[in-house]
């Protein structure tokens, strides 16, 4: 397998390889057993475009193999301050030995850095493989839990 090369790449050219993903990430973090991924392809392109919306890819030879998603706004109660919060972070488990994982989330900090953002949240769920200590072991601190319900 040859060097994964980490990238960010518009959200519009990337769906017909980024959809397979997306439904497999999906199946692995869903809380809801009932849900399916549903992705709003015209919301994100347009979020995308609109520089509200990045994504971060990591391919090898190629092939997407990854990515991590973030919604990127000034927070509503510190209009100063930019922040990310990641909508998604995803790696294919063959891929998963090795630092790709940790590389595609530093590249994101610095591409993100680089353009203005000064915090990223990451949700971490509980149903999936646990990251959290691989984010600390990046400088990212444990700040809230997240609770969620299905309404009927």
């Amino acid at each position: 397998m040859g060097v994964v090369l980490f990238q960010h790449e518009p959200i519009g050219t990337l769906w017909p390889e980024l959809l397979p993903l997306a439904r497999a990430h999906w199946r692995e973090v869903r809380w809801d057993l009932d849900s399916e991924a549903d992705l709003d392809q015209a919301k994100l392109t347009t979020a995308d475009e609109a520089g509200v919306f990045r994504v971060f890819t990591a391919r090898q030879d190629g092939e997407l193999i990854g990515y991590a998603a973030f919604w990127i706004a000034h927070h509503p109660q510190n209009a100063g301050s930019l922040e990310a919060s990641a909508d998604a972070i995803y790696l294919r488990p063959d891929r998963r030995i090795g630092r790709a994982g940790i590389e595609l989330i530093k590249f994101a900090d610095q591409a993100l850095a680089n353009t203005g953002v000064r915090k990223i949240y990451y949700s971490v769920r509980h149903r999936a493989r646990d990251f959290g200590p691989v984010l600390e072991r990046l400088g990212y601190q444990s700040t809230e839990t997240i609770y969620a319900r299905k309404l009927p």
